[in-house]
């Protein structure tokens, strides 16, 4: 297992290798090693802010919209939620997520410490540009619900291929900070 660099530094980066915790299935509650989800594939690890986020939503809708492409590639998509299991579940149940996609919980949050990912501060949630977003997303049919987790908890994605080296590394900058799903492709193209 590779242990976490230091908190005084952003890790891992794009060439780092990818960091092994401990997270739990969405099916049953039992711990899994993330690493787990590299060893034969590649695999993107999105952590979400919280399951009530709207632009969660959004990224996870962007991410089905390209399962295909996920697929073609060899690639897992996990996503990582700082909620319980049972509400991870129910959450990826009820938008039909199925292989290429997983779901696992991460409560703890040792998995966000691991990837460098903090709680954010009040205008990384709350600004005229996540403010116009949110309203974008909205239009679109991905509404806010209630938060039953830290709403300032701020996500990430992360590729990694099978050599379990980190290809795509993107701390959201605000709540809003989706990356395009096109730049994630390409990075697992070029990776593999």
């Amino acid at each position: 297992m590779t242990e976490a660099h230091s908190t005084d530094r952003l890790a891992p980066e794009v060439g780092d290798n990818a960091l092994d915790v401990v997270v739990y299935s969405s099916g049953t509650g039992e711990p899994v090693q993330l690493a787990t989800f590299w060893q034969h594939e590649s695999a993107v690890l999105v952590f979400l802010r919280h399951l009530a986020c709207s632009f969660c939503r959004e990224q996870v809708t962007d991410l089905l919209s390209r399962t295909d492409d996920f697929v073609k590639l060899g690639a897992r998509v996990v996503l990582v939620t700082v909620n319980r299991w049972e509400e991870t579940s129910r959450f990826c149940k009820d938008r039909n997520l199925v292989d290429p996609f997983v779901c696992v919980s991460d409560p703890d949050r040792t998995a966000y410490h691991a990837y460098s990912l903090s709680r954010g501060h009040t205008s990384q949630i709350f600004n005229p540009h996540v403010m116009a977003r949110g309203v974008h997303a909205m239009l679109h049919g991905h509404f806010n619900g209630i938060p039953k987790a830290d709403p300032f908890q701020m996500p990430g994605v992360f590729a990694v291929n099978q050599k379990g080296i980190v290809i795509f590394a993107h701390r959201h900058r605000d709540a809003s900070d989706n990356p395009n799903v096109e730049d994630i492709l390409l990075a697992l193209e070029a990776g593999n």
